[in-house]
């Protein structure tokens, strides 16, 4: 059966916090369900390929197309910062829910408090490089426990498709669930330094040497960047 058109209303709960994390996704687990779309993101096989078969290919990408329009009109900020690079539904409503299950017990909801406000369980995000310390620690801690550190620690190069194409697949998965979390635990500037970066090691890299640099030049930077996104935003 052909999917039905996605609506582009989001559904009624907008993923803005873990919180509530559980009610969103069956809701939208539920309006994918009834638009024909859920087997996109729960689906266990490899997306067809068009030299194999060109017509299943479109109709898979359509359907993808369709499911990873509702899953990010759905999301909130940062949420939808975290997957704004994901093109792939199933990648990106797994990036999500990884998400909302390191930090359910690290953050409270972000837009009732400042973001450099701790929370219950003393988690701070990183708001600029006065915790860039405490930050690191529990954010590497959280990767290591989700078996994603690799993806940031690693010195391997990225496997080609062509060498190891399931290699490759996961992990081109993981990376976009490491630099998820990476991109969800930044606030302020330095979330727009990594807004463009597409590899979870750049991204932690790029943190690490913006917040070693010393004060005045980590000011400098930081004006920079707050006229290039005014300007961005004009």
């Amino acid at each position: 059966m052909a999917p039905k058109s996605a609506p582009t209303a989001p559904v009624n709960t907008i993923l803005w916090d873990p919180n509530n994390y559980l009610d969103w996704s069956l809701r939208v687990k539920t309006r994918l369900t009834d638009q024909q779309l859920w087997d996109i993101v729960e689906g266990t096989n490899e997306p067809p390929k068009a030299e194999n078969d060109e017509f299943a290919f479109k109709a898979w990408s359509e359907k993808n197309a369709m499911a990873l329009q509702v899953i990010r009109h759905s999301c909130g900020w940062p949420f939808n910062s975290a997957i704004g690079k994901i093109t792939s539904a199933k990648i990106a409503w797994d990036t999500l829910a990884a998400i909302c299950a390191l930090y359910k017990t690290s953050f409270i909801d972000l837009n009732m408090v400042s973001m450099s406000t701790l929370t219950a369980a003393g988690f701070k995000r990183l708001e600029d490089i006065e915790n860039y310390m405490d930050w690191s620690i529990q954010v590497k801690t959280k990767l290591t426990d989700r078996q994603l550190w690799d993806i940031v620690e690693g010195t391997n190069e990225i496997l080609e498709a062509e060498t190891d194409e399931a290699a490759s697949k996961a992990w081109f998965e993981k990376n976009a669930m490491a630099l998820g979390v990476i991109r969800y635990s930044c606030g302020g500037r330095l979330c727009w330094v990594i807004e463009m970066i597409t590899s979870a090691k750049i991204a932690w890299h790029t943190l690490a040497a913006i917040c070693k640099l010393p004060i005045s030049s980590y000011k400098g930077i930081s004006r920079s960047l707050s006229k290039m996104h005014m300007v961005k935003h004009f």
